[in-house]
């Protein structure tokens, strides 16, 4: 009875960490490669180079980020935006070199006028998302985004606060300078 007491005990302080917390267990390698694309998205977005997503994402989807960001960056604009909560509601291995991750994410953002400086409201933002990541070279990459939900639809009443030139048809990015225009509901 001594030695199934002393071996019940000897597992479950294997089980518990031997009476370490979870939140005090080194970070799982999958979130923190979501955590360092998140900080690098960020930074790409506010500095306008997406060069150094590279190192948490595959080719492709830094490509991508970087084509939201151009698109952006040609109408005058750039994002500043900031990771506020990051919770992780699931992870799955799909393969040895393949998961998906499931997070809840608040972030706030303001669209800045590249030439003068002009800022758009701060906005906060809600998203539940699922990652995709590869794993390359023993190191795990985001590959896919997919926004499962959002408490926003859209940017586009946001980006108004920019009048554009009235030559420059709708479309098309503008050239030249973009003037803040006043919000209703601040009038």
């Amino acid at each position: 009875m001594k030695k199934h007491l002393i071996l019940l005990l000897s597992l479950l302080s294997l089980i518990t960490g031997c009476g370490q917390k979870i939140d005090q267990q080194p970070p799982n390698a999958l979130h923190e490669a979501i955590e360092t694309y998140n900080g690098l998205l960020a930074d790409g977005y506010r500095r306008l180079d997406m060069n150094h997503l590279v190192q948490a994402a595959t080719g492709e989807r830094a490509l991508k980020a970087y084509y939201h960001m151009a698109a952006l960056g040609e109408g005058g604009v750039k994002m500043d935006s900031a990771l506020r909560h990051l919770e992780f509601a699931g992870t799955k291995q799909l393969a040895p070199d393949k998961a998906e991750v499931t997070t809840k994410e608040r972030w706030e953002y303001k669209y800045i006028n590249i030439e003068n400086g002009n800022t758009s409201p701060l906005l906060t933002v809600n998203y539940t998302s699922r990652y995709r990541l590869v794993k390359e070279k023993e190191k795990w990459l985001v590959a896919e985004i997919t926004i499962l939900f959002t408490d926003r639809a859209d940017d586009a009443d946001e980006l108004a606060f920019f009048k554009r030139p009235a030559h420059v048809p709708q479309g098309s990015a503008p050239k030249g300078p973009l003037e803040p225009i006043a919000h209703p509901e601040k009038q």
